[in-house]
């Protein structure tokens, strides 16, 4: 849960909190010279290899989904499970209510949780009201 809720609660946007997340979290227990070239690596493709790897952990959760034999709509949810309201999401943009209603509303629980683990009903209630 921790990777999780700290992956949430990033802002993506400012590349120190890029760097900080995937120092935290990329090759833990390689050592350090391992992990500044796995970390440099991940860097060096750049945000159009960050949007290709979200987009292949989102289509690969989508295909799961209806492996499983859950429905389009539910796949599609899974899919579109990292998009933003604002379009800045991931892996394919779009924006508000061109998002799909079920992974808005999965997105909102995934937010509630996260945020309601680091900080209560308080830290909820300032998330959701932005």
């Amino acid at each position: 849960m921790a990777g999780s809720m700290d992956q949430k609660s990033i802002d993506w946007t400012k590349m120190q909190a890029c760097f900080s997340f995937s120092w935290a979290h990329v090759a833990p227990e390689a050592s350090p010279l391992q992990k500044i070239l796995k970390v440099a690596a991940l860097f060096a493709t750049g945000p159009e290899g960050a949007r290709k790897l979200v987009e292949s952990r989102c289509e690969r959760g989508a295909q799961i989904a209806r492996d499983l034999g859950f429905s389009e709509s539910t796949a599609l949810a899974i899919r579109c499970l990292d998009e933003h309201w604002n379009g800045q999401g991931q892996p394919d943009r779009p924006k508000g209510e061109e998002i799909p209603l079920l992974a808005r509303i999965l997105g909102i629980a995934q937010t509630i949780e996260v945020f309601y683990q680091l900080g209560g009903v308080r830290k909820v209630h300032e998330i959701v009201s932005e």
